[in-house]
């Protein structure tokens, strides 16, 4: 266990039982769901990648065992939650593991118009190509595509295998080789770790002007190598006036801030602004719109070879060659919702900036969202959920890998609720992903791959309140 979670855990004993507070109400919520699902695609073969040794297709079994603790009191919010999910596959036996999940939040009102929240997190993911609870889409860079491939050098050549120490290819204790592939392959039984956390703190200056600052940070990393590990950091700051006066039932907002994405070959630092509102349409509509500009800088360090003897590319030496890139883009998002007795839906479309994971770099992200859920009755209702979204890198951008991933996903599914504390939830999910990656920019081959998932879960939990 490493020392990141072992300080995890701690943190998480000391935001669930602070000392100097008396819970009014304390719960402790166990909770058990077995899941069988039928998944036609474990490990997002594409046409042209077969992954060997395993059945493309199987039924896994999914037991869940879950543990939540609450404590509210006039002035604070705890919640903490603890699960593990033992995935079984019928066929594959060799990829049976354990997610982990645990994460806690706290809100504390320090007086009627200050109040602080914080959030932390862990989770491991063992297949992060499988995902078992709606929506079924397929997470960013699932598809993984290899480092640049070094060039070739012949014998004698610095760097050429041929024995010289300390030379990037030479197998003594250098660099390690990079793998000879121009093949995408997928991220299979290779576990996830992801560690975040947040902190925020809510102002209410004014009868109609709220103001908020924030500080995110979010980590994912592999034990395998071929991985490569990223982590975000985000501080912002915004402003929220009531246009009540002027305009009936609407909100204004303003914000700014900074962003970096690191990956071991890649630094992107951002700053960004923005303004926006929302809107009651009436009793049952609501509108939001935002939109806003980013300045991206960002540095990327690659491999490259040199000629020793130019204008002759070979004989050559690999040398390390830093590239700097300032890049502007526009952001924005844009939604509407409506909530009635029995039918409730939203639409929205959002663009944005981050890292993306499994894709070895930060990208360009814009996604069109679709949900809506129906109630027949009070223990019966249809759930649809359906979304499209694209990473790519900034326009303009000298980066040394290329890369296009869309992804589609349509689940819809019901849901019965025997008691408040027992459902049965029966769901279809199809997936869809097209990646396009290269070792340069300038050109790359489309692979894609669909999935089908059918899946039954039931659940059960039961409240211990005091």
């Amino acid at each position: 266990m490493n020392s990141r979670f072992c300080i995890f855990l701690i943190a998480l004993v000391i935001v669930a039982h602070p000392s100097h507070v008396r819970g009014n109400e304390f719960c402790v919520t166990p909770s058990v769901a077995i899941q069988q699902q039928y998944n036609s695609n474990i490990l997002l073969d594409t046409d042209d990648v077969q992954t060997t040794d395993f059945e493309e297709s199987d039924f896994i079994t999914i037991l869940s065992a879950g543990l939540e603790m609450t404590n509210r009191t006039e002035r604070l919010d705890t919640k903490v939650l603890a699960r593990l999910d033992r995935l079984e596959y019928l066929d594959n036996r060799d990829l049976s593991d354990t997610d982990q999940l645990y994460n806690g939040r706290l809100r504390y009102r320090i007086t009627q118009l200050l109040g602080i929240t914080a959030r932390a997190g862990y989770k491991k993911k063992t297949n992060p190509a499988i995902d078992y609870g709606m929506p079924f889409d397929i997470p960013p860079g699932t598809i993984i595509f290899p480092p640049p491939i070094k060039p070739p050098t012949p014998p004698g050549t610095p760097g050429d295998g041929s024995g010289q120490p300390g030379t990037p290819g030479d197998g003594s204790g250098g660099e390690p080789d990079t793998p000879v592939s121009g093949e995408p392959f997928p991220v299979i039984n290779e576990p996830r770790n992801t560690i975040t956390g947040a902190i925020s703190a809510d102002l209410q200056v004014t009868e109609k002007v709220l103001t908020t600052v924030s500080y995110m940070y979010d980590k994912n990393y592999y034990s395998d190598e071929r991985f490569e590990d990223d982590e975000a950091q985000d501080v912002r700051a915004a402003l929220e006036y009531d246009l009540g006066k002027h305009l009936p039932l609407t909100r204004g907002r303003v914000h700014m801030g900074y962003s970096s994405y690191h990956v071991s070959d890649s630094q992107d630092d951002t700053i960004y602004g923005g303004a926006g509102f929302s809107r009651a349409l009436n009793e049952l509509w609501t509108v939001s719109v935002d939109g806003g500009i980013r300045h991206t800088s960002s540095d990327i360090t690659t491999k490259e070879c040199v000629p020793l003897n130019p204008p002759e590319p070979l004989p050559c030496r690999v040398v390390e060659k830093d590239i700097d890139d300032n890049n502007w883009d526009w952001l924005g998002g844009l939604a509407l919702s409506y909530g009635g007795e029995y039918f409730n839906t939203s639409l929205s479309y959002s663009r944005s900036f981050a890292v993306a994971s499994g894709l070895n770099s930060s990208a360009v992200r814009d996604a069109v969202a679709l949900s809506m859920q129906y109630r027949f009755t009070y223990k019966l209702s249809a759930v649809l959920t359906t979304g499209y979204y694209t990473y790519e890198p900034d326009d303009d951008s000298n980066s040394v890998s290329g890369f296009d991933q869309d992804s589609l996903y349509i689940n819809p599914g019901f849901r019965y609720e025997f008691t408040r504390n027992m459902a049965l939830e029966a769901s279809y999910g199809y997936a869809w992903v097209s990646n396009c990656a290269a070792s340069d920019s300038r050109s790359c081959s489309d692979e894609d791959t669909d999935r089908h998932l059918v899946s039954v879960r039931f659940s059960m939990q039961h409240p211990f309140c005091k």
